[in-house]
């Protein structure tokens, strides 16, 4: 949420979903130390269950194994529990839990 778009933008990390002339979902993805990262995926609330999200996660996975990766991850609140059930059903592993800027996190990989 304190993400500086315009700099992440620049960098070529941030990707949008289209309908038409709209944009109705937002991907940020970037390597780091640990792997490549999905820092955000997100779809209008009206896009909900319309397969935004899971357009913009696969593009994420085709995106890691084009760079080189075996593995993707990211984190989600540990409030957002409807992420919990969907990430591990789409292939997702939960391994660590911490507090990171504080929020607590959930941790998921998944290995391509």
């Amino acid at each position: 949420m304190l993400l500086d778009y315009p700099a992440l933008i620049a960098e070529q990390k941030v990707w949008v979903a289209e309908q038409g002339s709209d944009v109705v979902g937002v991907l940020v993805q970037y390597e780091t130390d640990d792997g490549f990262y999905i820092d955000t995926v997100a779809a209008l609330p009206r896009m909900h269950g319309r397969g935004v999200g899971r357009a913009l996660l696969t593009f994420a996975e085709t995106t890691a194994r084009a760079r080189g990766h075996d593995a993707l991850y990211l984190c989600t609140n540990s409030k957002m529990t409807e992420n919990q059930v969907l990430y591990p059903r789409i292939g997702y592993v939960e391994y660590d839990r911490r507090p990171q800027g504080g929020y607590d996190r959930v941790f998921y990989r998944k290995h391509l």
